[in-house]
C-alpha cells in the first residue's frame, strides 16, 4: 500500500489537466490509472437525472451551456451542468460531510483497487482539503503535484486554486499550447519521479 504513488494534477479550467491525464494513460496504461475527485458526484447526478452514459457524456461536453430543462423538467432559471456540480459540492456534500469528503471517498476507492496499478493520476485536484486524506493515506513522499500554467487561463471566478503540502513534490509545467510537448514534459517528470521512488 505504501508504495503506491499518487500524482495530483492542478490547473485552472482549460489548462490541460484532462489532456495530461489521457496522454499519460495512453503511454503507461499498464501501470497507471486515472481517477477524478468528481467521480462520486457524477455518479450521483447521473442517477438523479436518470441519464445513460451517452446522454451524460453529451451534457459533460456542454457543461457551460445553459439548459432550460433536463428530461422535460423545467428549471426556474437557466443553469449549466458546471453550476449544478458546484452547488452539489459546495452547498450539499461539503456542508453535510466535511470539506474532505471527496478525498475520503477517493481513498476508499483507491484502497479497493490499489493493486491494479503502481500509480494513480488525479486530474482534478484543486482543493488541499480534498487532497489531504489521500496524502495522509499514501504518505507525502509517495505523492507528487503537477501544477499546470497556461496563458489566458486562471482561477478567476473559480473556488479551486493551486495548493502545496509539506513533503509533496511539486512540478510546475507551462502549457505553451503544444499538446505533445505538454505531455512529454509531464511524462518525463512523472517517470523520473517514479524511478526515484521505486
Amino acid at each position: 500500500m505504501a508504495q503506491h504513488k499518487v500524482v495530483f494534477v492542478q490547473g485552472p479550467p482549460g489548462s490541460g489537466k484532462d489532456t495530461v491525464g489521457m496522454g499519460l494513460l495512453k503511454r503507461h496504461g499498464e501501470w497507471l490509472r486515472l481517477y477524478q475527485m468528481k467521480q462520486p458526484m457524477d455518479r450521483a447526478l447521473r442517477a438523479f437525472f436518470d441519464y445513460n452514459s451517452e446522454a451524460w457524456v453529451a451534457w459533460e461536453a456542454n457543461k457551460d451551456a445553459p439548459f432550460t430543462s433536463v428530461h422535460e423538467i423545467p428549471f426556474d432559471e437557466d443553469v449549466t451542468l458546471r453550476k449544478i456540480k458546484i452547488a452539489f459540492s459546495e452547498d450539499f456534500a461539503k456542508p453535510m460531510f466535511g470539506d474532505g469528503i471527496f478525498g475520503h471517498l477517493a481513498v476508499t476507492h483507491l484502497y479497493r483497487h490499489v493493486t491494479l496499478s503502481r500509480c494513480t493520476v488525479i486530474t482534478d485536484s484543486g482543493f488541499l482539503a480534498e487532497a489531504e486524506p489521500i496524502i495522509n493515506a499514501f504518505h507525502p513522499r509517495n505523492c507528487m503535484c503537477i501544477q499546470l500554467h497556461r496563458p489566458g487561463h486562471s482561477f478567476e471566478n473559480d473556488s479551486r486554486s493551486y495548493w502545496t503540502a509539506e513533503g509533496v513534490k511539486v512540478m510546475a509545467v507551462h502549457n505553451t499550447n503544444d499538446k505533445d510537448m505538454l505531455i512529454d514534459l509531464v511524462d518525463h517528470g512523472v517517470v523520473s519521479w517514479m524511478a526515484l521512488r521505486v
